[in-house]
């Protein structure tokens, strides 16, 4: 017997695993597109970690739970036996989370060298192959892509893994990983089926728009600390500003500057997805969107991809002329994400009050 889930692979948000699992699952319906357009459009850049490890993320209060709306989730807290629990999940639907010792799983970087752990997303089965149908990232040097893997080495990542965990890990440490539905559980395809909120949408661009800087907190084994934070539009000076000349004003790059150029490529994803959602909104005749605008938000997402390949260039260059035209395209890039956003902001505001200046 053998059974395959629908996934979509074509996902716009790819630096993120979490996300992108998630988001794979709940797109693989088209009535759910309108619950996307509702959601990842803010986002922030953070400074941490003494100064020289910087992160984007998603500004959302309820990041744990904003999926809930397109995927219900089961968290499985006792495995019986981790290779029929798959099965029955994915016989009854369900897509099944588990966290693995990358050591047992081929094509991984780690396979047979160093045990590390990482979660992947299976999705069918084959009983005569004796064969899993997962999703990780780069697996066979594919960041993001579809594989197998059979019924014994799922069953040894597995318990690997959770033995590991068993060694290592604090209660804070397992209950964060709970959090993140980890170390197992299933998530059940729900459908949206309805409009997109574009009032939601509205608060969303103008949030963007206005930016803001705070201080985040983070918890380290339950111990706070605080950190600069940019918020929205804000984020470009963040780049520019902190993260480049912290860059210009050092020969060295600094402690985990690869990580840090890879979630610049975060903001051209959102930018992009913005780029889809907004032409998705016109072709359905949701959103009347001027022809100036939808060119301008492509200019300013090619524009992003050309500072996000400097800076690649720069990573093996250390030339520090690539690394100032790298800044140019961000300062140029933030000119035109205003521009976009103040469009995008007017049609939404003409279309919500038209029925009040009719």
């Amino acid at each position: 017997m053998e059974k395959v889930l629908a996934l979509n692979m074509n996902i716009d948000l790819t630096t993120e695993c979490f996300t992108f699992f998630r988001l794979a699952i709940a797109l693989s319906s088209d009535k759910n597109i309108p619950w996307y357009i509702e959601h990842f459009n803010n986002y922030s850049l953070a400074n941490y970690r003494w100064g020289n490890k910087y992160t984007m993320y998603y500004d959302n209060y309820e990041y744990f739970t904003h999926f809930d709306s397109v995927l219900d989730v089961k968290k499985v807290y006792l495995v019986n036996n981790i290779v029929t629990d798959i099965i029955e999940a994915i016989n009854n639907n369900g897509y099944f989370m588990v966290n693995c010792d990358s050591y047992y799983i081929q094509g991984d970087q780690n396979y047979q060298k160093e045990h590390v752990l990482h979660e992947m997303l299976i999705f069918g089965y084959n009983e005569e192959q004796q064969e899993f149908d997962f999703v990780s990232v780069n697996i066979n040097n594919v960041i993001w892509g579809k594989h197998k893997l059979s019924f014994e080495n799922l069953k040894a990542a597995y318990e690997s893994c959770m033995q590991i965990v068993k060694n290592t890990y604090t209660d804070y440490g397992w209950i964060q990983m709970r959090n993140f539905d980890l170390p197992t559980s299933i998530f059940y395809l729900k459908e949206y089926n309805r409009q997109p909120r574009l009032e939601l949408f509205y608060e969303q661009i103008s949030a963007c728009l206005q930016g803001g800087e705070s201080l985040r907190k983070e918890i380290d084994n339950g111990n706070p600390s605080y950190f600069p934070t940019r918020h929205g539009i804000t984020v470009y000076k963040g780049i520019y500003e902190d993260f480049f000349g912290n860059l210009e004003a050092q020969d060295t790059f600094p402690h985990d500057y690869e990580y840090a150029v890879y979630k610049l490529k975060f903001l051209t994803e959102v930018k992009e997805s913005q780029f889809k959602k907004i032409s998705y909104l016109d072709q359905s005749r949701l959103l009347p969107i001027n022809e100036n605008l939808l060119m301008k938000a492509d200019i300013l997402c090619n524009t992003l991809k050309e500072g996000f390949l400097l800076m690649l260039k720069y990573t093996i260059t250390s030339d520090k002329n690539i690394l100032a035209k790298a800044k140019t395209k961000y300062m140029e890039a933030e000119l035109l994400d205003i521009q976009v956003l103040s469009k995008l902001k007017d049609s939404l505001q003409k279309t919500l009050c038209c029925e009040l200046h009719s």
